[in-house]
């Protein structure tokens, strides 16, 4: 059975923020906090496999785009020494390092083959 986990990163903060601070969507749009109409476009970059896990190099790549979001791969177990939770800080710090208007996805996949 495979399960697809998707995490918007931003959702971990929603306790803290107040309506001001956050997106919305209104019907079958997404709004930013000054109520103009976003549209997400961006980087889908699978840092797990990638020669740059924490992104220190890919990052400033993809600012240079223009892009205003980026898709973090990334896996939840143990297998990889790759896969710690020190190096996924390391991909969103850098992230934000380079952008703050990049919006983040963290995207996990976990099978289970019976």
């Amino acid at each position: 059975m495979k399960l697809i986990f998707t995490v918007l990163v931003s959702f971990s903060l929603l306790p803290f923020l107040s309506a001001q601070q956050i997106m919305q969507v209104k019907g079958r749009h997404l709004y930013d906090p000054c109520g103009e109409q976003v549209v997400l476009w961006g980087i889908n970059e699978m840092f797990i496999w990638s020669d740059d896990p924490t992104g220190e190099k890919i990052m400033p790549e993809i600012t240079k785009t223009g892009a205003n979001a980026v898709r973090i791969v990334w896996l939840t177990d143990q297998q990889t020494a790759i896969a710690s939770p020190e190096n996924l800080d390391k991909v969103i710090q850098n992230s934000i390092a380079n952008t703050s208007k990049k919006t983040m996805f963290l995207n996990t996949r976990r099978c289970s083959c019976r």
